[in-house]
């Protein structure tokens, strides 16, 4: 019989031992996930803010080249304004899709939270109470002590006295 305990506490021993290796594995494939995905996050950050530079150099350019439009008059002029047009829709295409892509990740992340398999939940260690606190009465009486220590003192002095005389009688 001992042996055969024996060898099902390592039989137990080696199963607990598989389960916490395949949770730390689960745990190390969630943290790379989770890096990629932040990774990708801060690349497509980049992504927008560039393309937010692009739009904005394009509109100063535009600003910029209203004024230089008139004494142009020409079909070159016509020309520039449609390739800043194309650029600007272009960036406006890139950074709409960068908005989109973020939105299809947000809506994505709790999905890939809750692929994991549930453990079942083991009852926690049982652990001391939570210490209580003073009784109401004893809060009371301290607040009685600390409001009047004038009259606490004046008290002790009589009995003092009262004791001194008995004492000396």
């Amino acid at each position: 019989e001992g042996q055969l305990e024996r060898m099902m506490d390592a039989l137990h021993d080696g199963e607990q031992e598989a389960d916490r290796r395949a949770r730390r594995q689960r745990l190390h494939h969630a943290m790379h996930l989770v890096h990629e995905a932040r990774k990708a996050a801060e690349e497509r950050a980049k992504e927008e803010s560039a393309a937010r530079e692009e739009a904005k150099k394009a509109a100063e350019e535009r600003a910029a080249g209203k004024g230089a439009a008139p004494e142009k008059a020409g079909p070159e002029a016509g020309k520039a304004s449609e390739e800043r047009a194309k650029e600007e829709s272009a960036a406006q295409e890139k950074a709409r899709k960068a908005s989109e892509d973020k939105t299809a990740e947000k809506s994505a992340a709790p999905e890939k939270a809750g692929a994991l398999p549930r453990k079942r939940q083991r009852r926690p260690r049982r652990t001391r109470p939570p210490r209580r606190a003073l009784p109401r009465k004893a809060d009371e009486r301290d607040a009685e002590k600390r409001a009047a220590p004038e009259k606490a003192g004046q008290e002790s002095g009589e009995a003092s006295e009262e004791r001194t005389a008995e004492k000396s009688a």
